[in-house]
């Protein structure tokens, strides 16, 4: 998770969908952490742009062209990620009351634009697919280069936060997530530890050249 100056919890909670079913680790990390902190939350999901070669809509695959059919199996794919939360995590949100959105464009992008136009100050995104030996992170990699606000990554199964461990180097980024982090776990009664790591000096800073 990765955090901006600001050291405020969460109030709207921006979520990456996909419909073959790997964004339901984020899906259920994201309605719980909205139901905690009583915050909003709504889903994305990005369909790619239409191919240049492609004339007509109609006459264009329906991944590509962003259909009603999409969208049910995009409505289908939140209700099987609520119905299949941990149970630990009590959820109570009804899966039909979700807010989903729907554009054009590269994920990574879709996802920016979005968190801009709700004014997200979280997104939370799934497990990174890998794609062969040359892999440089997707979605995101480029939603952490870029956001503005809090990303939390979902990469597994979601459980009930006991432990935070929050790495600090005492810029003051690092201290307004460990502000975040305590708010949060004081919020979830989980337990904080804060980290910060060194390099030793070396003999040559030990004895500098004259």
């Amino acid at each position: 998770m990765s955090f901006t100056n600001s050291a405020l919890l969460p109030r709207h909670v921006l979520c990456g969908l996909d419909a073959e079913g790997r964004a339901q680790p984020a899906v259920q990390a994201a309605v719980w952490l909205a139901e905690t902190l009583g915050a909003e939350v709504e889903f994305t999901h990005a369909f790619p742009p239409r191919p240049v070669l492609w004339g007509k809509k109609a006459d264009m695959p329906e991944w590509v062209a962003g259909t009603e059919a999409t969208g049910r199996l995009l409505r289908e794919a939140l209700r099987e990620a609520v119905r299949t939360a941990p149970t630990e995590l009590g959820l109570r949100t009804s899966a039909d009351a979700l807010r989903l959105h729907v554009a054009s464009g590269h994920p990574a992008q879709v996802l920016l634009d979005r968190a801009r136009a709700a004014n997200a100050d979280l997104v939370v995104l799934g497990p990174h697919a890998k794609h062969g030996r040359l892999d440089f992170g997707g979605t995101a990699r480029g939603v952490l280069a870029h956001a503005v606000h809090g990303v939390w990554v979902q990469p597994e199964r979601p459980k009930l936060v006991k432990r935070i461990l929050v790495p600090v180097d005492l810029s003051e980024t690092s201290l307004a997530a460990l502000r975040l982090a305590r708010d949060l776990a004081e919020r979830i009664d989980a337990k904080l530890t804060a980290m910060q790591a060194f390099l030793p000096p070396t003999l040559g800073a030990l004895f500098p050249s004259s």
